[in-house]
């Protein structure tokens, strides 16, 4: 796909995540890490979060992904 911007530029559409691809996620009832910066390391350990394919939505069902309710 291409998608044409203002004064003729033009730029080639890329997919950054692949439909599909696993994701790990948990639902945001409660903070992410304690201290709360924590989950925004490299060395993170995400073993509590679940694993889901994307691509990940909210509200009307599409199909394939994941639903967050």
């Amino acid at each position: 796909m291409v998608v044409t911007l203002g004064a003729g530029m033009a730029v080639q559409a890329q997919t950054l995540v692949a439909p599909g691809s696993v994701w790990r996620w948990r639902p945001g009832t409660n903070e992410a890490s304690a201290p709360l910066t924590a989950w925004r390391t490299a060395d993170f350990r995400d073993i509590q979060f679940a694993p889901a394919p994307a691509p990940f939505w909210y509200g009307d069902a599409l199909p394939g992904g994941t639903q967050i309710s």
